[in-house]
C-alpha cells in the first residue's frame, strides 16, 4: 500500500518549486508590459519541468526520515531544503511585500487539488524526435568569435525560441536539456539584477 507524501517531503518539493517559479517571474518582469503578459509567461510545460527539477532536489535522507525508516537523530539536516529556503527568502525580499517565506510556500495549502499523472512525455512523442546535426569545432584555440547575445537577459529570450523549436519538432530530449539551461539563465539574470542594485545603493551612499 502506498503511503502519502509526508509534510517534510511536500515542503521540500514546494520550496524548490516556488524558488524556480519566483525566479522566473522576477527575470521576466522587465520584459513584460503588463501583469497579464507576465502571467502568460508561465506555461503548463514549464510548471511541470519546475516540479520535476524540484522533485529531483529532494534528498534521499529526507524521504527516509519522513516515511519513518530512520529516526530524526539518524538523519542529517536536509541541506538542500535549507539552501532552497535561503534562496527563496532572497527572492521573496524582491517582491516589496509583507509576505513571509512561509506564507509564500503555503499560499495554496487551502486550495482543492486532484491527482494527475502529468509528465512531459504525455505531451511529447518520443518516437518522433529528430536528430540535430551539430557542427563540432576543432580543438585548436582560436580567437573569440563575435556573439549577438550580449547578456543573460538576451540569452534567456533566445531560450524561448529554442523551446518553441523543440516543441515544433516534438523533441522531448531537447526540451529536457533546455529546462536546466533555462533555470540557470534565470538564476544568472536575477544575480546580475541584484548585483546592479547593490552597486547602485553603494554608489548613492558614497555620494
Amino acid at each position: 500500500m502506498l503511503q502519502p507524501l509526508d509534510h517534510g517531503i511536500t515542503l521540500s518539493l514546494k520550496v524548490g518549486y516556488r524558488k524556480l517559479h519566483l525566479r522566473h517571474v522576477l527575470s521576466q518582469i522587465s520584459s513584460c508590459k503588463s501583469r497579464e503578459e507576465l502571467e502568460k509567461s508561465v506555461s503548463v510545460l514549464e510548471a511541470i519541468s519546475w516540479t520535476t527539477s524540484a522533485l529531483k532536489k529532494v534528498e534521499h535522507a529526507c524521504v527516509l526520515k519522513c516515511l519513518g525508516f530512520l529516526s530524526t537523530s539518524e538523519v542529517a539536516t536536509d541541506s538542500t531544503t535549507e539552501e532552497s529556503e535561503k534562496e527563496l527568502a532572497d527572492l521573496v525580499a524582491n517582491l516589496n511585500s509583507n509576505v513571509s517565506v512561509e506564507e509564500y510556500v503555503k499560499i495554496d495549502d487551502d486550495l482543492s487539488i486532484e491527482e494527475e499523472n502529468l509528465h512531459v512525455s504525455n505531451f511529447i512523442h518520443l518516437d518522433t524526435t529528430e536528430a540535430l546535426a551539430l557542427y563540432e569545432e576543432d580543438d585548436e584555440e582560436s580567437p573569440m568569435e563575435y556573439c549577438k547575445i550580449k547578456d543573460y537577459s538576451e540569452a534567456l529570450k533566445y531560450s524561448k525560441h529554442l523551446k518553441q523549436f523543440f516543441l515544433n519538432n516534438e523533441d522531448s530530449q531537447g526540451l529536457a536539456k533546455l529546462n536546466s539551461m533555462k533555470i540557470h539563465l534565470e538564476k544568472q539574470v536575477f544575480c546580475v539584477k541584484k548585483r546592479n542594485e547593490t552597486l547602485l545603493i553603494d554608489f548613492s551612499r558614497s555620494n
